[in-house]
């Protein structure tokens, strides 16, 4: 029972959430809105607690020199770099990076679905492209002619 209870709840919440996507409904879709909420509160108290779990576990068999404690230093000193690189990096460039003076830019993989996959959003549906102009520390963005919209100054 300690088993069969949790994977029952899981189930009934992800046959709900899958049925959230082929069903727009109101009395579908608004608790499947709480739910996606709830569920990143929850992944972001996970990610606290793995991680001060791997911190925890390591650490003691670093301590006591339990066999491959060599390979648990390891494994701290790429948590803590990733760890600082993301910090650094992910508050530095807003989410993307800049290799050989092109700014990548991540996007939620929904931002590419069009057509009948595309799930149900807020809005006007357009399907277009933007083409941005860098010109020293000015970025210029140019929506397919209709031209520029917007002039960022960096």
């Amino acid at each position: 029972m300690k088993r069969e209870l949790p994977l029952a709840i899981t189930a009934a919440i992800g046959v709900f959430m899958i049925l959230s996507f082929f069903v727009p409904h109101q009395a579908v879709s608004v608790p499947a809105d709480f739910l996606q909420a709830s569920a990143i509160i929850v992944v972001a108290f996970g990610y606290v607690l793995g991680g001060a779990n791997v911190l925890r576990v390591n650490f003691d068999g670093i301590y006591k020199r339990q066999p491959d404690w060599p390979y648990k230093i390891l494994l701290l000193v790429g948590l803590i770099v990733t760890f600082a690189i993301g910090a650094i990096d992910g508050v530095e460039q807003h989410g993307g990076f800049l290799n050989e003076g092109t700014r990548y830019v991540w996007a939620p993989a929904s931002s590419f679905l069009v057509g009948e996959m595309a799930p149900p959003m807020p809005g006007e549906k357009r399907l277009g492209a933007v083409v941005y102009d860098i010109h020293g520390g000015t970025v210029s963005r140019d929506r397919g002619g209709s031209g520029p919209c917007t002039v960022l100054d960096r």
